[in-house]
């Protein structure tokens, strides 16, 4: 395993495998072998939490079917149609196709001899695709806050723009540098997706249907973040129901993206020169009271505290990586799947 470059907290780049970093804060490092690999100090966490994301998937399955065997027997005997229509992009089936097939195989009595639970079968299929999609937002989440140091340890100045200058902090603005604040924005929409869609995923599992006479509408249909004051997990201490600072700016600071614009209206990146060389660079975010934007009649956007991104990214994505994995932990100790597991591993050795 060989190091060829490393990104530090304080947004510069350092090509030296030599170099010792562990008394660094934070640092991002760039493998050459597995090829372009990047990890840093507690990546372990998204590895985690996407692996207890995994057996959500069977958690849904044993709400629907606890008896494992009849769900086995049915598994392969589905059309694939109406497994893959209206999800998958290398399906190329119309809405008219799938409505047509489905319409067929409802009334076809030797499908429904083998596959007698066709429309909750559907249904749980489509409630996978809300964990494949909460999945997908997490590993965004974490290539987002990744970018984020990449991008801002390559985004300038150009050596003309600092010729001359003294010791001393500057900012800069070009294209590289809003790309770099998107990395920002996009992390706190992506992380704020994540919220929106774990609640839909712990309201199906704790509102499971029971009428499968035609295939089902989601009952988390329309929910959204507000319908967690109705679940059993709400509050759930070290979850991302519990009521917190962290989840409510992650909240705000999306909210103010989607609805208000950019986080600055015009994308500065600051560095800092010390003898002719640029030993730091940052950028700014808003000052905040708690998880709230502090806020003067029309304007929100006050840089008094100078609080750099760089710094408190990190204790953020740490402790929002901890709650998730905390929050797929207590729903499987909610919803146990051992014995399930145990029936689904042997059946397939």
């Amino acid at each position: 395993m060989q190091l060829f470059k490393t990104y530090l907290q304080n947004g510069i780049c350092i090509d030296d495998s030599l170099r010792n970093y562990e008394c660094e804060d934070f640092y991002i490092q760039k493998l050459e072998y597995p090829k372009n690999t990047l990890t840093y100090s507690y990546d372990s966490l998204i590895h985690e939490a996407l692996n207890k994301l995994v057996l959500i998937y069977d958690v849904i399955t044993c709400r629907y079917f606890p008896d494992y065997e009849r769900y086995q027997s049915q598994c392969y005997n589905i059309p694939s149609i109406l497994l893959e229509a209206g999800l998958e992009s290398d399906f190329p089936a119309s809405k008219e196709d799938l409505e047509k097939y489905l319409g067929e195989y409802s009334r076809d009595k030797l499908l429904l001899k083998v596959v007698p639970d066709l429309n909750k079968f559907i249904y749980v299929g489509d409630c996978h695709y809300l964990v494949s999609s909460l999945q997908n937002l997490l590993e965004e989440v974490e290539r987002c806050f990744i970018k984020f140091y990449i991008k801002l340890a390559e985004a300038g100045p150009l050596d003309t723009e600092i010729e001359g200058c003294d010791d001393g902090i500057y900012w800069s603005a070009s294209s590289q540098i809003r790309d770099v604040h998107a990395c920002v924005e996009n992390y706190f929409i992506k992380a704020n997706a994540v919220l929106d869609l774990f609640c839909k995923i712990v309201y199906e599992i704790e509102n499971i249907r029971d009428d499968f006479s035609i295939v089902p509408r989601f009952k988390s249909k329309d929910k959204l973040w507000s319908v967690k004051r109705f679940l059993k997990m709400n509050r759930l201490p070290g979850t991302i129901f519990e009521e917190c600072d962290i989840i409510n700016m992650i909240i705000a600071i999306r909210n103010q993206v989607i609805h208000n614009g950019t986080l600055e209206i015009y994308p500065k990146m600051f560095y800092r020169l010390q003898n002719k060389q640029i030993i730091e660079r940052f950028i700014l975010f808003p000052d905040m009271e708690g998880a709230h934007f502090v806020t003067f009649k029309n304007r929100n956007h006050f840089y008094h505290n100078r609080h750099k991104v760089n710094d408190f990214l990190i204790a953020v994505h740490k402790e929002f990586l901890n709650r998730v994995l905390t929050t797929a932990e207590s729903l499987l100790k909610l919803y146990p799947i051992d014995s399930f597991y145990e029936k689904k591993t042997i059946n397939s050795k």
